[in-house]
């Protein structure tokens, strides 16, 4: 009897063992359990773009729904975020770095894997976004990133972007006919007078074959204009180019089609003779800010391409704004979950609107408003 007790004790310590586990391991059983279609539909879709990047091995079925994400772009379930960029200086090298916010306000920041020093005596700037790609140009060099997959490559070249040229309007669009991204960029030779600098080229190039080809593009933009992609077109604010303009700012929107390389009007309001102060995308929908002598307004267009769906979606308080003159640029980026609007003022100063009390919010790192880019999240990495 007395050797039989260790060995019940044994046992009974081995059963309790036993019925401990499903304790201790009950979150695991539970999420065990859940239906494979929760999990595809709405769990995986909700993951952070690194971790569905690991998930893709877990099984042939989560393989197949990440993958499908690319399609059905699984960033817009989770909303845009604004991307600018900054370089970071150590004793032995420069990093490229993205500063990100989304429509909770939460910022991050994403640094490339590897220093950027070969670059570093070059005027580096983001010059669009597609698909979760950000578009970066260094000197003659085009570069994609995608900080999701940190994917990051010298996608084109150009021997036309050097001294006395430079960038005026650019921009990167998706083309589904041809399953190829392709980049427009709009220069301006800084030796030629003012008067004549609506006069430089814009040149257009697909990632696959790598050649430029010169546009038709009888339109003006300011520097520093870098394209909206919305609904597979880009946009850009402009005016009619007929050499020099006594009146510089922007009343016309421009349309580049990406499948026959055209550039054309968007149609507006006939009764809308305001001048445009920038372009963006608000709750899906292409919209503008614009201005006249009393006030600035942003609004929409609720059916893109019919000029009669263009809706006021709110105005802006010039009193409470800075001075507005010809050459402000004020830019809608993107709604917030509070329903203030961020927004950006000549490519440099970052911050909020509410609507309903006209309050703004400049209470924002400043390393957010360097040029802004609306970014998507995806798992894109081009076939260039």
């Amino acid at each position: 009897m007395g050797r039989s007790r260790p060995h019940r004790r044994r046992n009974a310590g081995k059963s309790a063992a036993r019925e401990s586990k499903p304790s201790q391991l009950g979150g695991l059983v539970q999420l065990a359990q859940i239906p494979d279609h929760i999990i595809c539909s709405n769990i995986i879709p909700r993951l952070p773009g690194k971790s569905l990047i690991r998930f893709k091995c877990v099984s042939k079925l989560w393989n197949s729904t990440i993958l499908d994400l690319n399609s059905t772009s699984f960033g817009n379930i989770r909303g845009p975020k604004t991307a600018s960029m900054s370089f970071e200086y150590t004793k032995r090298s420069i990093n490229l770095c993205f500063h990100m916010m989304d429509t909770k306000g939460s910022t991050e920041k994403f640094s490339l894997e590897k220093p950027i020093t070969e670059y570093y005596h070059r005027d580096g700037h983001i010059a669009g976004s597609c698909n979760g790609l950000l578009l970066i140009i260094f000197d003659a060099s085009f570069f994609l990133w995608n900080p999701c997959t940190a994917y990051f490559s010298c996608v084109l070249e150009s021997d036309k972007m050097k001294p006395p040229y430079f960038v005026t309007n650019s921009g990167i669009c998706y083309d589904s006919s041809t399953d190829d991204y392709k980049v427009v960029i709009g220069l301006q030779n800084s030796s030629i007078r003012a008067r004549e600098f609506s006069r430089g080229p814009v040149l257009v190039a697909g990632l696959r074959n790598k050649g430029w080809k010169k546009l038709n593009f009888p339109y003006r933009c300011h520097q520093g204009t870098s394209g909206v992609s919305f609904n597979g077109f880009l946009h850009w604010r402009a005016n009619t180019n007929k050499g020099y303009c006594t009146n510089p700012a922007p009343n016309k929107i421009i349309v580049f089609d990406r499948e026959t390389d055209q550039v054309r009007e968007l149609p507006m309001l006939q009764d809308r003779s305001r001048h445009i102060l920038g372009l963006g995308v608000l709750d899906d929908c292409f919209c503008m800010s614009c201005w006249d002598i009393n006030q600035v307004e942003v609004i929409a267009i609720k059916e893109y391409g019919n000029e009669e769906s263009w809706t006021p979606l709110f105005e802006i308080s010039i009193l409470k704004f800075y001075s507005i003159s010809y050459g402000t640029k004020l830019t809608p980026l993107m709604l917030m979950e509070n329903g203030e609007v961020m927004m950006l003022r000549d490519d440099e100063t970052i911050f909020s609107y509410n609507p309903q009390t006209m309050e703004y919010n400049y209470e924002y790192p400043k390393v957010l408003g360097r040029c802004p880019h609306i970014f998507i999240e995806s798992l894109n990495n081009p076939h260039a």
